[in-house]
């Protein structure tokens, strides 16, 4: 859940808020869940946040100074409403690791000269285990279980050397599963 806080946000408190080197959160105390994000450029964006389904949520809900603290508050309160209610705005995805795979693949690998090792990597590997499994099943666990590069690398470099070759860098599609 969001911190728990015991001062109210204030227009002094969010006009004082500068800029800094990393962004960062204020929070309200009289609707738990809101918050305004102060950006590294100093732009300041009201958030709501709360648990859906076992996740942290973050939704956007409005900027600083165009929406005041009192909208805020209200719009906040109507959002963390939506939410426990199971309202989204956007329906949530549930597809395959294979459909996931196959968009993945033409969106972020297309162009790469290591696509075709990738896509070798992944159908030999990972497909025919995860393939058909729903994207929000699978666990960090269950793509290192279904590693087949055991005999092939040193135990100590198993999961990075199997990470790499089904293409999970920081842009990877296995990302999405974690």
């Amino acid at each position: 859940m969001p911190k728990t806080v015991e001062r109210n946000l204030t227009d002094n408190i969010l006009r004082a808020a500068q800029a800094n080197d990393a962004r960062y959160d204020l929070y309200d105390a009289q609707v738990r869940g809101l918050g305004v994000r102060v950006g590294t450029s100093g732009s300041k964006s009201w958030f709501v946040m709360t648990r859906v389904e076992g996740r942290m949520t973050r939704r956007t809900i409005g900027h600083y100074p165009q929406t005041v603290l009192k909208e805020a508050r209200i719009r906040g309160a109507e959002e963390l409403a939506k939410m426990a209610r199971g309202e989204t705005e956007a329906p949530v995805k549930r597809q395959s690791f294979h459909e996931t795979y196959v968009e993945w693949m033409q969106r972020d690998q297309g162009k790469n000269r290591t696509a075709s090792q990738v896509s070798s990597a992944m159908e030999l590997h990972v497909l025919p285990k995860l393939g058909q499994r729903r994207l929000d099943s699978i666990k960090k666990s269950d793509v290192l279980k279904s590693s087949t590069a055991s005999t092939m690398v040193e135990p100590r470099y198993k999961p990075t050397v199997y990470w790499r070759s089904c293409g999970a860098s920081s842009t990877g599609v296995l990302n999405e599963i974690t």
